[in-house]
């Protein structure tokens, strides 16, 4: 899956050789989320030119801003994260605060069968981190039916260690939780969406509850997150 105009397959891709999985729903509630001011200040890759700019959000959010230098030009990319407790570990739940990249055209098929027309694929990626949800219609002898057009954006989880002068990101890695799945090592509800890049690109798409079980079965597991993305505090 690209997401090359993403940070977190910015970073991870070209350091690191994992992706971080898609997922439809956040591991975050109100019972778990917690705030560390810790986290807030500038960080700068001990790997990269690149950092990232930590800010207070709403109702204990982060909004962390992606700055990048491209030659004379300075690029801005930001997401909104929570930090999240589970297991007595801290993981961090992110998502794009705007549509990254050229958006594409979705394409869906209706197929018109005795039982009733349905729409296929009914999950398609459209932009980097945006994907588009088709729900209906449902079977019924009436000729008018209602359909349901959704957009759905994408979450990614990290383990995260906060210290003083240093934080670290190791993010949930695409191949570990597809192997885990057909292994049988973990459940996950999932499916395929279809993209420019992917015919069968996986996504989560159990319940917040769902996911978060996964993430505390991968917790101990050394391959489930990522290499490791390690940052100096500069702010």
């Amino acid at each position: 899956m690209r997401k090359s105009a993403i940070f977190l397959a910015l970073l991870l891709g070209s350091l690191l050789g994992c992706v971080p999985i898609d997922s439809l729903s956040p591991i975050y509630t109100d019972s778990n989320v917690i705030f560390d001011p810790a986290l807030l200040g500038r960080w700068a890759s001990r790997q990269s030119d690149e950092s990232l700019r930590v800010e207070r959000g709403e109702n204990n959010s982060y909004l962390v801003v992606f700055e990048k230098k491209n030659g004379d030009a300075h690029e801005e990319t930001v997401y909104q994260a929570h930090l999240v407790n589970l297991g007595g570990d801290k993981y961090l739940d992110v998502v794009p605060e705007n549509v990254l990249g050229a958006p594409a055209a979705g394409t869906f098929w209706m197929d018109t069968g005795k039982k009733g027309a349905r729409f296929a694929p009914t999950l398609q990626r459209i932009a980097d981190g945006l994907y588009i949800e088709v729900v209906g219609p449902t079977p019924a002898k009436a000729t008018i039916q209602e359909l349901q057009i959704k957009l759905r954006p994408a979450h990614w989880f990290a383990k995260i260690e906060i210290h003083e002068k240093s934080l670290s990101l190791n993010y949930l890695d695409d191949e570990w939780v597809k192997k885990a799945i057909k292994k049988h090592y973990i459940q996950a509800s999932h499916t395929t969406a279809s993209n420019e890049d992917n015919p069968n690109s996986w996504v989560l798409t159990g319940s917040t509850a769902e996911m978060q079980s996964l993430i505390v079965r991968a917790a101990d597991d050394p391959g489930a997150f990522g290499g490791g993305m390690a940052f100096q505090k500069i702010e």
